[in-house]
C-alpha cells in the first residue's frame, strides 16, 4: 500500500474513480439531479484540473500494489475560525467498495498525517455526515475527537441526512 499524489496526467482515472467511489457510498442521499450536478461541479476533469494547480490542495490515490483503490483530497494551511492552530483538512476519503475492511483508510490517514506533519500543519480535521456512524467510528478509533456540528448547506441533498459533525486530531 502506498499514497499518489496525483498529477494532471492522472486526472482521467481520478475522475472515474471518485464519481464511482462517492455514487456507490452516497448516490441515495440526494434528490432530483442533485447527484449528477454533484459529480460534475466536484469530479469533472476541469475541476479537478484547477485542483490540481491548488498549492496548497492535494490528491492522492491509495494504492493496492499498481491498482488506485481508493483517493484522499487534502487541504493544507487552512485558514478558520475552529482553530488557532495551523491546519489542514481531510475533504474527501473513499475507498472503493471492493477494497473496503483492507485497512487501506487507516493506512492513508497515518500517511497523510505524516505528509501534514512535514508541512508543519498541527490539526488534522474533518467533517462526516452525523448519519454515517461506521465512519464516526473509524475515525474514532483512529484518534479523532469531536469539534462541533453544523449543516450541509448544498443544494438537492436530501434535508433529513444534511447533519454533519467537525472531528480533529492534534499531530
Amino acid at each position: 500500500m502506498k499514497l499518489k499524489k496525483t498529477t494532471f496526467q492522472d486526472i482521467p482515472n481520478l475522475s472515474k474513480l471518485c464519481k464511482e467511489a462517492y455514487s456507490h457510498y452516497f448516490g441515495e442521499h440526494w434528490t432530483s439531479n442533485g447527484l449528477d450536478l454533484y459529480l460534475e461541479n466536484q469530479f469533472s476533469h476541469l475541476r479537478l484540473k484547477n485542483d490540481l494547480t491548488q498549492t496548497n490542495l492535494a490528491y492522492y490515490f491509495i494504492m493496492t500494489e499498481d491498482t488506485p483503490t481508493g483517493f484522499l483530497k487534502v487541504q493544507f494551511n487552512v485558514a478558520n475560525d475552529w482553530f488557532a492552530e495551523s491546519s489542514c483538512e481531510l475533504e474527501k476519503i473513499y475507498i472503493l467498495p471492493r477494497y473496503k475492511n483492507q485497512g487501506l483508510g487507516a493506512f492513508a490517514i497515518q500517511h497523510l498525517k505524516q505528509k501534514a506533519q512535514a508541512l508543519q500543519q498541527e490539526i488534522l480535521f474533518l467533517h462526516v455526515l452525523d448519519t454515517n456512524q461506521g465512519a464516526i467510528k473509524f475515525y474514532e478509533k483512529l484518534g479523532f475527537q469531536s469539534h462541533g456540528q453544523h449543516r450541509l448547506t448544498v443544494p438537492h441533498f436530501k434535508d433529513e441526512l444534511r447533519g454533519m459533525n467537525r472531528l480533529y486530531i492534534k499531530l
